[in-house]
């Protein structure tokens, strides 16, 4: 069975038209329960929501003309378990269900921003290797304005934006950063005077940030706003299954 796609970030941001700031009852309408926790930079208008959700860290925060929306993994110190203790992992799972319980749960955050200038879905996303040349296989399938040499390459790092339009003719960056990673999770076990590895796994990392590109004369209203990035995620889901998408 080939390996999936597994999330390590995920991030939906928005550029609102209208000075905004989250608050607690934002996360209410996202998780349908309470955050952990608020926090506020009233200097710099900055406002911090989150809390542990469905296994994962959700922050949702405003400041500087932006909000964001971001599931990463939850500290060590906020994982619950019984019985022996788990090992920290680098990702949250596969990355199709935390994509699908995004874009459920975003309409009525989507209903609060009214209108944005610009609107984003970024990340990072994981696949299993079992070596750094097995990576490099994967990457050489995935790219398709790259030759790939599996056996003689190394620390590649390929970056490129292959813009699109959305069908009101909007311009969309499509933003793909592609390589390969080494994870280690280290940690510190009873009566040990250094960290031990306690995990090592090699992925095929996409770091992407797909996003309506800067236009003054683009405004997406709060029914638009669901619109867009649903359209925005059909670009991901392209990029998950086929890799690097060239332009037609």
């Amino acid at each position: 069975m080939a390996a999936i796609w597994e999330a390590q970030i995920l991030r939906a941001t928005f550029f609102p038209v209208e000075s905004t700031a989250v608050s607690s009852d934002w996360w209410v309408d996202f998780t349908g329960g309470q955050p952990d926790s608020e926090s506020k930079q009233p200097k710099e208008a900055i406002v911090v929501v989150n809390g542990a959700f469905s296994g994962r860290l959700l922050s949702i925060s405003s400041g500087a003309g932006r909000v964001d929306v971001v599931y990463q993994p939850l500290l060590p110190s906020q994982i619950q378990v019984s019985g022996a203790a788990r090992v920290p992992t680098v990702t949250m799972g596969p990355a199709q269900p935390l994509l699908d319980e995004l874009c459920s749960r975003i309409e009525p955050l989507c209903s609060r921003l009214r209108s944005v200038h610009r609107l984003a879905l970024g990340g990072v996303f994981l696949k299993a290797a079992g070596s750094t040349e097995q990576a490099y296989e994967q990457l050489k399938g995935m790219l398709k304005s790259l030759s790939v040499d599996p056996h003689r390459m190394r620390d590649l790092v390929y970056r490129v934006n292959w813009p699109v339009k959305d069908a009101q003719d909007h311009e969309i960056n499509r933003i793909g950063v592609w390589s390969s990673v080494l994870a280690k999770v280290t940690g510190l076990t009873f009566g040990a005077t250094s960290a031990s590895t306690l995990s090592e796994d090699t992925f095929v990392n996409f770091e992407f940030d797909i996003n309506t590109a800067p236009d003054a004369g683009v405004q997406f209203t709060s029914k638009a706003i669901r619109s867009e990035l649903s359209f925005l995620r059909e670009l991901l889901d392209e990029n998950l299954e086929r890799g690097e998408v060239l332009p037609p």
